[in-house]
């Protein structure tokens, strides 16, 4: 599907059940909010095997706005030069929402990640390449979540203006990173913080971190690797190479409760 067109490609509000495979729309410049809409969906939305490349928006989203949709799930996808204000795919709302062997490849966000999310229960992304994305805040910018697993991923190459090239993270509580590439992403801007990941968690937020790779990542401030405020980090395995900040070439690390504060390297 090839479309110039101003509005949306597709609207569906308060339909019950929405599932969609083996789309390919390309070149939709100029589009209204974004090129899917999904809202007030009842139980679940399915998006697989499709491939969406050069759309333009002009207000939020690129792709995919979702709102107030329970269960949200993205597989074997491909997203590539695209452009938006806000992201990619702007998820707001408490949703439960797993990315599974999707790649997000080139796109540039002027003002947040190319996934932003906002207010959703869970965030579960497996299998997942995020490479050479220009954003402002994250190629994965997420607010407000209660649970954030990110497991076998690859985060290669990736620019964020303010922080976090590859994630970063306001207001979550618990956060796991397992098995995941990490190489290459920068945090460009003055004040810049975690080159690859920016972790600025609730009071009681737990990190986990487990076998992970972090290899040349660059902050211009802090945490070259990665600047996390947590109640708790249990780090096991991970390796860090020649990342590099101003100060704390590899990770920065503050407390979001004191009280509670411990760290666990094994």
């Amino acid at each position: 599907m090839t479309t110039n067109a101003d509005g949306n490609i597709l609207s569906m509000n308060g339909v019950a059940t929405v599932a969609l495979s083996n789309l390919d729309i390309t070149s939709a410049a100029k589009t209204a909010s974004a090129a899917i809409i999904a809202s007030d969906i009842a139980t679940s939305f399915t998006l697989k095997d499709s491939t969406f490349a050069n759309i333009a928006c002009q207000t939020p989203a690129a792709l995919l706005s979702a709102d107030k949709v329970p269960t949200l799930s993205i597989s074997g996808s491909t997203f590539t030069n695209m452009s938006a204000t806000s992201g990619v795919l702007v998820i707001t709302g408490d949703s439960e929402v797993t990315l599974n062997g999707c790649t997000f490849t080139s796109n540039v966000i002027s003002e947040n990640g190319v996934i932003t999310m906002t207010n959703t229960t869970t965030l579960t992304v497996e299998a997942c390449h995020f490479v050479q994305n220009s954003v402002y805040e994250g190629a994965m910018n997420l607010n407000q979540h209660a649970t954030l697993t990110v497991a076998h991923s690859v985060f290669t190459g990736n620019q964020a203006a303010l922080q976090g090239g590859a994630i970063s993270i306001s207001g979550a509580q618990s956060v796991t990173l397992t098995d995941n590439q990490v190489e290459q992403n920068t945090a460009t801007g003055s004040e810049a913080t975690g080159g690859a990941v920016t972790l600025i968690g609730a009071k009681n937020a737990v990190l986990s971190t487990r076998n992970n790779v972090f290899t040349n990542n660059t902050a211009n401030i802090t945490g070259g690797a990665m600047d996390i405020t947590v109640a708790s980090w249990a780090a096991e395995n991970d390796q860090y190479t020649s990342n590099g900040a101003q100060r704390t070439s590899a990770v920065n690390l503050g407390s979001s409760d004191p009280a509670v504060n411990a760290v666990a390297v094994l």
